[in-house]
Formats: C-alpha cells, structure tokens, sequence
C-alpha cells in the first residue's frame, strides 16, 4: 500500500490532474507506468468506491465527506447534487472563505457545476451549484 500512496502522491505533485478524476489519474499512472496504482484504482472503483479519498488513515476516516443534497425544483421535484468535501478541524487561508472546507468538487447529472481546490477552479455559475454551496458552507465551513 505504500507503494500506491508514494505513486498516488508523486501524480498529485504533477499538478496534471485534479485529483477526483479518477479516469484522468489513472492514464497519468499508465504514463509513468505506475501499474500497481492503475491496477489498484481500477478494483476500487469495481468495488463502489472512490479509491482516491475513501481510504482510512492511522485507523481513522479521512477528513472526506461525500454525499448528495436534494436541490428543491418549482415543479414540486429535486435535483440531485452530489458533493465530494475536505473538512478540516480549523479554518485557513486555503478554505473557503478562509473556512474548513478547502477542496470541493459539486456535480450535477454527471457535470462538474463547480470545483474548488485551495482556489477556484470552476466557480459555481448555477442555481444548484450555489445552493448546494450555501448548505455546505452553512454545515461544514
């Protein structure tokens, strides 16, 4: 497993990919020919899980939250905005706002409507992006 995370850790320093990508962190693997990672990265995601951020540290959760926020629609039905979050235990420069929260990443019907990784790269430009964004912020920041 070290080996994976030290191959997980040198992709990450490339600065190529954002991490949740998984496609994208996996042909960067296959690149630097790093096929334990892409092995690994391929039975994670068969399994359900997210292998970039899902894992457990030091026998403890990550500071990774995922989950889905119903966004109400006039029609009297939901959207669903899936979210993927890096909480930590104090605000910083690198949060939002200067909050908890420093790694985002919100999508809808499989788009990302908005990403924000110690900045932003995809600001929220939609209803649902900034709705999702205020719960989030409300909850976690």
């Amino acid at each position: 497993m070290n080996k994976i995370k030290e191959q997980i850790l040198a992709i990450r320093a490339t600065g190529r990919s954002n991490m949740f990508d998984v496609p994208m962190v996996q042909y960067i693997a296959n690149e630097m020919h790093f096929y334990e990672l892409v092995v690994y990265l391929e039975e994670e995601h068969r399994k359900g899980i997210h292998p970039l951020y899902s894992h457990r540290r030091n026998g403890g959760l990550t500071m990774w939250k995922e989950g889905t926020i119903g966004i109400p629609q006039k029609d009297g039905g939901y959207k669903a905005v899936h979210y993927w979050i890096k909480v930590y235990e104090e605000g910083d420069q690198f949060g939002i706002n200067g909050g908890k929260i420093s790694k985002l990443m919100l999508k809808l019907n499989g788009e990302v409507i908005a990403n924000y990784d110690r900045g932003w790269d995809v600001e929220p430009a939609t209803e649902e992006a900034n709705l999702a964004l205020c719960i989030l912020l409300n909850e976690h920041n």
